[in-house]
This record gives C-alpha cells, sequence and structure tokens, in this order.
C-alpha cells in the first residue's frame, strides 16, 4: 500500500520535471525581434542601380564593363542619406546614358558592406575608375556639382588641334598641363596613359578648380611650341616660366602629379567651398586681408563670367613688372568671356528651335543603335549595315533604352538576306506602344580609308552625332533651370580694362589683399554674417574680410572692375571705412497692461537712442545663443517694469552677435550691462561683474547712478495715495520748517555783520593811539584781531548754512510738485522721506562735485565758541 510521503515524493518529482522542460522551452524561445529585411532605398523604375543587401562584390564585376562608377554609401535611417538620394537620382538620370550611377546599403548588418567598411559619417560618396582605387567625393552633395565631378572624370584631357586652342587653354588657369604624343608613329604612345592617369590624379586631389591638362598629337602644331619628340609633358604659368618635365624622371602617373603639383603657381583668385563639416580650410585662406565676391557659381557652364572677371584683376593685381604675357592672356581672357555668352546666346537659340521642333514630331522617346552584319563567311564583297531604333508612343518618367538587337532582332543570326536600301517595322513582345524600325544598306568591304569626316551631312550617324551633342546640351540647360540657375547675360565686353595705376598694385604696398570667390548659393551664411543680409543670389557681391584688424569693408553699389579697383586702392591707402553689421529692429517686450517697454538696438539706431543726452540708458548686450541672456531676460523685464513711471529712463537691449559698434562700446562677454547717464555719455559704468544680476542688486545700480529726477519719479511711482497725502503733508512742514531757518539766518547774518565792524572801528582806534603803548594794550589788540577772524568765520558758515537752506527749500518745494502731479496708481511698501534721506546728500554732493569741509558737529562748536566768547544775547 502506498503511504502518504511516496505520493507526495511522486507528485513533487512530476511537478519538478514539468518546470525543467518548460523553463527549458522559455530559455529556448528568442525575446527580440528579428531585423526586418531592408527595402529598396531608391523608387524600382530609377536610374540608380541600388543594392540593398549590401552587395559590393558586384562593385568589381560592374567597373569591368563600366569605366566609370559612381557609388552612394547609405543608411536607410539617415536624414542626410533620404536627402542626398533626390539629388543622386537627378544626377542619375541626366547621366544613365554616359556613367552608372550605384547605391549600396551599407547599414544592413548581415550585408558585405557594412562587414567591409566602417564609414564616419552618411552618405559617402565615391567615384571608381578603372585606375583609380576609390576616390571619396567630399564636394557639395547636390545633382549639378556631382555631374561636374564625373564629367571631368571622363574628359581629363583636352585635345588641342590648333594653335588657338592651345592659346585659348593657356588663358583660362594660372597652371596648365599640355603635353605631344604622337598617334601615327604609334596607336598607343608610349607614356600616354600615365598622363592620361596622372590627369585623373590631379582632378581627384582637387575637382573644383582642378589644374586643366591637355593633349596636342599635331606633329606640326608640337614644333610650333617647341615641343620636338612624343611624350613632352610642358607645365605653363602666367606669371613665371613654362617648365618642361624632366628627362631623367619616371614617367609614372604618381611622379608627373607630383611634379605639376610641386611647381605650379599661386592661383590669382581661388574658389572656396566649404564641405559643411569642421574644418580650418577657411580660416587658412583668410590670413591676411581678403576680397571675397559671392556668386552663383554653376559647376556645369564652360566658365563663370563673374569669377573669371574677379581672376582678371588679380592677375593685373599681381602683375609687378607689367609683362606683356600677363597682358595678352588677361585680354584673351576677356574675348574668352565674351565668346562664351556668344555660344550661350546661341545654345539658347537652337534648344529653343529643337524644343519646338519636338513639339510637331511623336513625342515617344527613340533610341539608336548601328549594327554591323557579320557575313564574314559570306562570298559576298558588300557590308550590309543596319540602323536599328525603338520606338516609345508613351512617355514615362524612368525610361531606360531597352534596345537588345541579338535577341530581338537575332541580326547576328539572321538566315535570310535582310532588305536593303528600304526601312522594316517589327512590334517589340506583342507591345502596341512600342516598335523598331530597321533600315539597311550596303557598304564595300574593300572601302579603306575611311573616316568620320569624309561623312557626308547627310549621313545618318553624322546627323545623329551632331543631334546627341546638341540633345545632350539643351538637357544640361534644362537641367541647370531646375536647379534654380538663371541665365542671366551682364556684361558683353569685349576688350580688357586698363589701370595704370593698379596694375602691380600688390607689390607696391604692404597690404596686400588675396582674392577669393564663394557660392551665394549654398554657402550664404557667410555672407549673412558679414552683413549681407538682402544678397540676392544671381547678383555678386563683394567683401574685403581683414582678420588682423578685426574688421570688414562691404562694396556699396554695383560691382564692376571700376568700382573693385576703386575698392581695393581706397583700403591701400586706408581711406576705406569700416562697415558695421547691423540687424533691423525688433521690439523685445511691449504689453498694454504695464506699457512696459524695450527697445532694441541696432549699429544704426545706437547714436540715437544710446548717445540722447536728455535720457539715462541702461543697455543690454546679449547673444541668441547665450543661455545667460535667456535667463536674465524676465529679471531684466521685472526692472523695466519696476522703473516704468520714470520718464528719462530707458531699457534698451543689443543683438552683440549681428550689431557691430565702435571699439569703445564692444563689449568681450555676455550678457553685459552698461549704464550711459544723462548729459554724461562718456562716464558709462559697467554693472560689477562680482555682483550677481539679481533685481535688488540692479535697482540699486541704477539709483547710485541716476539723476536726482530720476530717483524722486523712482521713489513717487512706489507711493501709494496714502503715502503721497502723509509725504504732501511733511514736504509743506519741511518747507515751513527751512522758510523758518532761512529767515532767522537772514536776521542773524546783518547782526553779526554790524557786530565784526563795530569790533573793526575798536581795533583800528586802539591802534591809532600814538601814545606809549603797555602790554596792556598790546593784549587788547590782539584780543580784538581775534575777535574779528573769528566773527568772519563765523560769518562764512552762516552763509554757507543760507546756501544750503535755499538748496533744500528748492528742493522741497520740487518734491512738493512731484507729489502734486503725481496719480498715486501704484502701490508701496517705502516712505517717500526714507529715499530722500538717503539720497538727498549724495545728490547734492554729486551735483556741485565738491565736499563741504564744515560738517555739522564744526559749525555747532563754532557757533559754542562764539556764545562763549561774545555771548549769545549779544549775537
Amino acid at each position: 500500500m502506498v503511504t502518504y510521503p511516496t505520493v507526495c515524493c511522486i507528485v513533487l518529482s512530476a511537478l519538478l520535471t514539468l518546470l525543467t522542460r518548460k523553463s527549458q522551452s522559455i530559455k529556448n524561445t528568442p525575446v527580440s525581434q528579428p531585423q526586418p529585411w531592408p527595402k529598396r532605398f531608391f523608387p524600382s523604375l530609377s536610374h540608380v542601380l541600388d543594392f540593398p543587401f549590401g552587395d559590393v562584390i558586384v562593385l568589381g564585376e560592374l567597373i569591368e564593363h563600366d569605366e566609370i562608377l559612381f557609388v552612394m554609401y547609405y543608411a536607410p535611417w539617415c536624414a542626410k542619406s533620404m536627402e542626398v538620394r533626390w539629388e543622386f537620382e537627378k544626377a542619375a538620370k541626366l547621366m544613365y546614358e554616359k556613367v552608372r550611377f550605384v547605391a549600396v546599403n551599407c547599414w544592413w548588418s548581415q550585408g558585405q558592406c557594412r562587414k567591409n567598411n566602417n564609414f564616419f559619417s552618411y552618405p559617402a560618396l565615391y567615384a571608381y575608375h578603372t585606375q583609380l582605387n576609390g576616390y571619396h567625393y567630399n564636394g557639395l552633395p547636390v545633382a549639378e556639382h556631382m555631374v561636374s565631378f564625373v564629367e571631368q572624370l571622363m574628359y581629363p584631357i583636352t585635345p588641342l588641334r590648333t594653335s588657338k586652342d592651345v592659346l585659348n587653354m593657356l588663358a583660362t588657369s594660372n597652371n596648365v598641363v599640355v603635353s605631344f604624343f604622337d598617334f601615327n608613329a604609334s596607336p598607343q604612345p608610349p607614356g600616354f596613359l600615365q598622363y592620361y592617369y596622372a590627369a585623373l590624379r590631379v582632378i581627384t586631389i582637387d575637382h573644383i578648380q582642378a589644374i586643366p591638362f591637355g593633349i596636342i598629337t599635331d606633329t606640326s602644331l608640337a614644333t610650333t611650341f617647341d615641343m620636338q619628340t612624343s611624350g613632352t609633358v610642358i607645365l605653363a604659368r602666367i606669371q613665371n616660366e613654362s617648365l618642361t618635365y624632366p628627362a631623367d624622371y619616371n614617367f609614372t602617373a604618381s611622379e608627373i602629379r607630383k611634379w605639376v603639383l610641386t611647381n605650379k603657381e599661386k592661383v590669382s583668385a581661388k574658389w572656396q567651398m566649404p564641405s559643411g563639416t569642421k574644418s580650418l580650410s577657411l580660416s587658412v585662406q583668410l590670413k591676411g586681408p581678403t576680397v571675397v565676391m559671392f556668386i552663383t557659381r554653376n559647376p556645369l557652364v564652360q566658365l563663370n563670367q563673374e569669377f573669371t572677371a574677379l581672376w582678371e584683376l588679380a592677375l593685373d593685381y599681381f602683375n609687378c613688372d607689367n609683362s606683356t604675357k600677363v597682358s595678352r592672356n588677361i585680354q584673351r581672357s576677356v574675348y574668352l568671356r565674351w565668346h562664351a555668352i556668344e555660344a550661350q546666346v546661341e545654345e539658347t537659340r537652337w534648344c529653343k528651335e529643337m524644343r519646338n521642333t519636338n513639339k510637331v514630331k511623336d513625342s515617344g522617346k527613340k533610341c539608336c543603335l548601328s549594327v554591323v552584319i557579320d557575313d564574314r563567311q559570306s562570298q559576298s564583297k558588300m557590308h550590309n549595315v543596319c540602323d536599328v531604333c525603338m520606338i516609345s508612343r508613351i512617355t514615362q518618367r524612368y525610361h531606360p533604352c531597352r534596345l537588345a538587337t541579338q535577341s530581338s532582332l537575332s541580326l547576328q543570326n539572321m538566315h535570310h538576306k535582310p532588305i536593303t536600301n528600304m526601312c522594316q517595322h517589327t512590334v517589340v513582345n506583342y507591345n502596341a506602344n512600342e516598335h523598331i524600325t530597321l533600315c539597311c544598306s550596303q557598304i564595300s568591304k574593300n572601302v579603306s580609308n575611311f573616316s568620320p569626316s569624309k561623312r557626308k551631312p547627310t549621313d545618318l550617324f553624322t546627323v545623329q552625332a551632331g543631334q546627341n551633342y546638341k540633345k545632350w546640351k539643351c538637357n544640361k540647360q534644362t537641367f541647370n533651370k531646375l536647379q534654380g540657375y538663371s541665365s542671366h547675360i551682364r556684361d558683353r565686353t569685349r576688350h580688357a580694362y586698363k589701370f595704370s595705376s593698379f596694375t602691380g598694385l600688390g607689390c607696391r604696398t604692404n597690404r596686400t589683399v588675396s582674392f577669393l570667390a564663394m557660392d551665394s548659393k549654398y554657402h550664404s551664411v557667410f555672407a549673412e554674417r558679414l552683413g549681407l543680409k538682402q544678397l540676392v543670389i544671381s547678383e555678386p557681391s563683394i567683401v574685403l574680410i581683414d582678420e588682423k584688424n578685426d574688421a570688414f569693408h562691404v562694396l556699396k553699389g554695383k560691382v564692376d572692375r571700376n568700382n573693385l579697383v576703386l575698392f581695393i586702392q581706397n583700403y591701400t591707402t586706408g581711406a576705406l571705412q569700416r562697415t558695421l553689421l547691423s540687424s533691423s529692429p525688433l521690439e523685445f517686450s511691449h504689453t498694454q497692461e504695464s506699457m512696459t517697454y524695450v527697445a532694441e538696438v541696432t549699429t544704426a539706431t545706437f547714436q540715437k537712442i544710446v548717445m540722447d543726452p536728455k535720457k539715462d540708458i541702461l543697455l543690454l548686450y546679449y547673444a541668441p545663443w547665450c543661455g545667460f541672456c535667456a535667463g536674465f531676460a524676465h529679471i531684466y523685464i521685472t526692472l523695466a517694469r519696476y522703473f516704468r513711471d520714470v520718464k528719462n529712463l530707458a531699457f534698451t537691449r543689443i543683438n552683440g552677435d549681428e550689431n557691430d559698434l565702435p571699439w569703445e562700446f564692444t563689449v568681450t562677454k555676455y550678457p553685459t550691462l552698461i549704464f550711459f547717464p544723462a548729459g554724461r555719455k562718456a562716464d558709462s559704468v559697467t554693472f560689477p561683474d562680482h555682483l550677481a544680476k539679481t533685481l535688488p542688486n540692479l535697482i540699486r545700480f541704477i539709483l547710485r547712478l541716476g539723476t536726482r529726477a530720476l530717483k524722486l519719479q523712482a521713489a513717487l511711482g512706489k507711493c501709494s495715495a496714502k503715502c503721497i497725502s502723509q509725504n504732501q503733508k511733511k514736504a509743506v512742514q519741511a518747507i515751513h520748517s527751512i522758510n523758518t531757518a532761512i529767515n532767522h539766518l537772514k536776521q542773524r547774518i546783518p547782526r553779526v555783520k554790524q557786530h565784526i565792524l563795530h569790533v573793526q572801528v575798536l581795533f583800528n582806534s586802539l591802534s591809532r593811539k600814538e601814545a606809549s603803548v603797555s602790554d596792556e594794550g598790546t593784549n587788547e589788540q590782539e584780543l580784538l584781531a581775534g575777535q574779528v577772524a573769528l566773527l568772519q568765520m563765523y560769518m562764512f558758515t552762516l552763509k554757507n548754512r543760507l546756501w544750503r537752506k535755499e538748496i533744500q527749500l528748492r528742493n522741497a518745494k520740487f518734491v512738493l510738485k512731484m507729489l502734486t502731479g503725481s496719480s498715486g496708481r501704484h502701490l508701496a511698501r517705502h516712505k517717500l522721506n526714507t529715499i530722500l534721506t538717503q539720497y538727498q546728500t549724495a545728490q547734492f554732493r554729486m551735483g556741485h562735485r565738491m565736499h563741504m569741509s564744515s560738517t555739522r558737529d564744526v559749525e555747532d562748536k563754532l557757533e559754542q565758541k562764539v556764545s562763549t566768547s561774545l555771548g549769545r544775547d549779544e549775537l
């Protein structure tokens, strides 16, 4: 029979077994939700090839087929990545036929990109070339700058076919690299690839103002510029002699790049494009006086008119020896600017014509491809050349050219002979909106010396090449308009200005300036900080920054060469006035109930408000970013409300971060309080730093420095109707008491004066006695002389006391007048006579700027001495 303890043990064992199994199942249950699969960052029909799973191996496969890849490494959660995404898409849409744009999710934890890379920030833009291991693009992440950079990588070398091309290129930059390679002697001349790679590497160092590389392939043209052998490389410098790449140097891309960067001369005017991250690039450029031009920089135009004009002026400014070489380059640069304007006008004209023509034609998109039929096994002496065009009757936002000739038409494996000199149409995939047009013709297999230059103007390939070039130009023009760039033309001058006094000025003064240009579209914050609040993006602005003297000067009026030359000359001679930064005035606080008002002071209104000789001014210096200023604001408002009844006391504030003042009124920290007393603005007093800016301390500070009227008005403002009535009685009593004292003094002074005359008569009569004077007479004479001196001192004391009583009477009457005119609408807990007693003596001493030598104790002692000597009844 089973006992009770045995049953309990069995039950406990079963429960423990169940709990163990349950805990094990809970332990194996995941406690966190798995990471969701990444989604596409770009739209499905985008021109950007998106890899949301972070595949990077495919990039190596793509670079084998595409010469250039422009890759964006992004994080899906990053707001900056989301912002740059649409700029990247716009650039890809413009250049999808030329360069492949790729996006890789580098945040997916299971992706190869996240495992192999550790980017500091997102997005990270990289350009990959067949000969570049990946260059980090650190320019502005906007579409037009991306397109400009990619275009430079596509065409790093400019072909120079005529001497005019060479001279024009030499007049576009301080440094130009020109080479000669003879392609007639070899399809790929030795050293050409290294020269090509060197040009690419120089672009990656500075793509904003890259040193241009040119190539001459004509032997006769090379001989004209003293380039005899193939592989010659010359560094042409405008203000210095040109250099030839040494023959004993290794002809490698790295050595050529190093030689160019080492021997280049300093550019006369430089583009400064801060990337938006913490950098010292701008502070390095502003070490000395610098002329900064804020203009719109469109990187897709041939040349920037305003910047080129600034560069020409800088060349003239640094033309120390009045070199004719520099002058000729300036003249040619002016001509190139004029030619670029004419080309822009012409481009606008035929783009308008093309748009009007396209409206008449089929609105569908078309892409064409030329195909030569592979018929090498055929015995025929003719080639079949076919032009395949795909036409779409619908317009889509993303419409890549999906022409696949081998799969759709099988042109390479045609078993029947194509119809020549005729066109046939084929519907693609039974799509009624798309069809392919096939036009074939025959040419002889024995045709030799065939070159594109010998094609007829009506040849399909020649016409299509010209149309594609114009189409690309018009697409860029449309793209510029969409990006907010205007094609406004300001100056069509074909001749360079000549200022003999300005040429070489930079070498004749110790106030030499440098020249910078900044993009006003993307760096307007710098212009706003320098006071160009009303900066118009389409118009240039000039600021001269003098970092040593902590000052800047703004060019007023139209920005042209004449005004800019005069502007720089005035700075050189010291005649240029410093520009003071001033903001627009804003009201700080204005409530209808208390009528508290704190005026906002700017540079323009400082003299009118603060330096008003009739008012006491308390000025608060603050800055928007100052946290202590924000905490002190309510105390300052309370202080203004406390003194709201004082008519000649104004509370003001000034934004020291946006308003420049003369040096004597500049402060070094915020918040700072300065009191400017009425009539004595030069005696301004700063609130002590060791005192806390509390309300009692601020009230004492104002009362200690304010005028007598200020103190009385402040006291009356805190007095109730009962207080005013009581103090009116006290004022009347004080006036009666003072009048009584004045009448008493006026009666006493004549008696003392009469007594002095009487004593003087006795003294004179005693001194006129001609009889023998005894010792007794001498003592009496001395006693009379002492009485005269004592009486005269007493007489001066009485007059001084009368003068003070008259001042007290005038003050008492003024107080009574103030009390009679007060409305008594404010409550207070302090009596008026206490305030007057505290400040009356201080005001008296301050008003008359003297210290009374005879105090009341001295006067009492003197009066007691006179009474003892002469008798009070007698006086």
